[in-house]
């Protein structure tokens, strides 16, 4: 993400990492959020960041409840 990035605080940093995910992950949410910023032709903010997190975690909750 490089200098796209520049307006994600130390603070929100901290608050994404408490979401316990791996090192793929994490790099597939930073490419999602990247590719959701290109496409509304904006930098990366917190909030793409935030988002791309919420949907990977519904999506986890939800596969993980239909393999009950």
């Amino acid at each position: 993400m490089g200098s796209s990035a520049k307006g994600i605080t130390k603070a929100q940093i901290t608050e994404l990492a408490k979401r316990g995910i791996n090192g793929r992950q994490i790099k597939n949410a930073a490419r999602t959020a990247h590719s959701l910023a290109l496409g509304k032709g904006e930098q990366v903010e917190y909030e793409h960041l935030r988002l791309t997190l919420d949907v990977m975690d519904d999506f986890t909750r939800e596969f993980e409840r239909r393999d009950k």
